[in-house]
């Protein structure tokens, strides 16, 4: 087994700190640790915090500068908050002005239990990933800034609040039994027109077909006329296929299915360049970001290129912008199919090339309001990421913010969010997760 050390303490004016004795500090010592790690909810104080070339590392859940306080993962359930928080740190004699190393963020679970054990898992890979660069950089990874924290701290829940807490958790498995029913099917609406000047409620819909949704549309114009691929879900084989509708003033004619795999596809991204039409699909199910070449428009492609292989990722976009391709794309690095929150960029100077690079910042978004792709939008010089609302409970779609993307570069990553939408005209529309 693991060799332990047993660290012995001075008395304390407090229950709540821990200052190592002389003799554990001299053991300590001897070993020359580069990094020791922090557990347990003890103040560290003394020799203790200085004595490894990279002091302590902790992981405190909440965030920083939202939410504070125990238990792990409770109360973020309790007041149905969309996500919960987490923050890598180094240890330092001042508890309010911590050196932080990594804020992270994940979508609430639906219990106190699941949610904990998320934020474990998320923030144990995390520290995992952080440790493994300082043990090949030599160096820390740049401090994040300290950010005010305005509320109380969180404390244990009293036997009410625990009543009440169970009460909202069947309330919520009731409110996902009807956000998850199979009867509320994704729709696809279109509208002819720029897409600053749309209106939900004039939108012409493309009707299901039976046993199938209709999802992710995108739309492309060629020979005069208006082509939307999208994702058609077939309930009985459980995965999609992408299809093609042509759309007209008022109604839409089906072409056919355009690619089909053994696997799961959808979001089928469109691109056209210099007079070839590519498409890059979700293919997350066969762990890759392919990208197909049209061959015969719009019914005939082929797999041109698997750009980037052994990757968890979904709802991908691609665009040219300051001599580079950059692809943002929604991953899980865990491989466990949560695309919910985590937003990664590559960037290459070929379009098809094997060899794109991983952004300097990645994750560039850990945050499940806005983490998602849900389109991609263009307007004069500017380039607009459309963003899901994952939503407390599961609710995938819930809502959409249409977000300005600012500046991209090797180095940066900056985005602004110019509108959000989360109700409709019809209250029979539950949510949007497309544009």
């Amino acid at each position: 087994g693991l060799k332990t050390i047993k660290v012995y303490q001075e008395p304390t004016k407090s229950r709540f700190s821990f200052t190592a004795s002389e003799k554990s500090i001299d053991i300590i010592k001897e070993k020359e640790f580069d990094i020791l790690l922090q557990f347990n909810k003890k103040i560290i104080e003394g020799e203790l915090l200085t004595i490894a070339n990279f002091g302590i590392l902790s992981i405190d859940y909440g965030s920083d500068f939202d939410f504070k306080g125990g238990p792990t993962g409770f109360w973020e359930v309790y007041n149905s908050d969309i996500k919960s928080g987490y923050i890598i740190h180094q240890l330092t004699e001042e508890l309010d002005n911590i050196n932080i190393l990594f804020r992270g963020f994940i979508p609430t679970q639906k219990s106190w239990l699941l949610n904990k054990s998320e934020l474990n898992l998320r923030s144990f890979f995390y520290l995992k990933k952080i440790i493994l660069e300082i043990s090949t950089t030599h160096k820390f990874p740049n401090f994040l800034e300290n950010l005010p924290y305005s509320k109380s701290f969180n404390t244990e829940p009293t036997i009410l609040e625990m009543i009440k807490y169970l009460a909202r958790k069947f309330k919520n498995k009731q409110e996902s039994k009807k956000f998850k029913n199979v009867k509320n099917r994704y729709l696809v609406g279109y509208q002819k027109g720029d897409w600053g000047s749309l209106n939900y409620q004039n939108a012409n819909f493309i009707e299901n077909p039976n046993n199938t949704f209709l999802a992710d549309p995108f739309v492309i114009s060629k020979n005069r006329k208006n082509y939307c691929f999208l994702e058609s879900y077939d309930y009985i084989s459980d995965k999609g296929t992408i299809d093609v509708y042509e759309l007209k003033n008022n109604t839409s004619e089906f072409l056919g299915t355009a690619i089909e795999e053994e696997f799961h596809l959808s979001f089928p991204y469109l691109l056209e360049v210099e007079n070839e039409i590519y498409l890059i699909p979700e293919s997350s199910k066969n762990r890759d970001i392919r990208i197909y070449k049209s061959i015969e428009f719009p019914l005939k492609w082929k797999l041109e290129k698997v750009i980037i292989d052994d990757i968890d990722a979904a709802d991908s976009i691609i665009f040219y912008h300051n001599h580079l391709w950059w692809l943002l794309t929604n991953v899980d690095e865990l491989g466990l199919g949560d695309h919910n929150y985590q937003m990664n960029i590559y960037y290459s100077d070929n379009l098809l090339s094997q060899d794109w690079k991983p952004h300097k910042l990645n994750p560039v978004i850990l945050n499940p309001a806005y983490g998602r792709n849900g389109g991609f939008l263009k307007k004069d010089k500017n380039f607009y990421r459309v963003a899901q609302k994952y939503g407390f409970n599961q609710k995938y779609g819930e809502g959409i913010t249409i977000r300005k993307i600012l500046e991209i570069t090797k180095d940066s990553y900056a985005e602004e969010e110019i509108a959000s939408y989360s109700d409709f005209y019809n209250d029979s529309i539950l949510g949007s997760h497309h544009l």
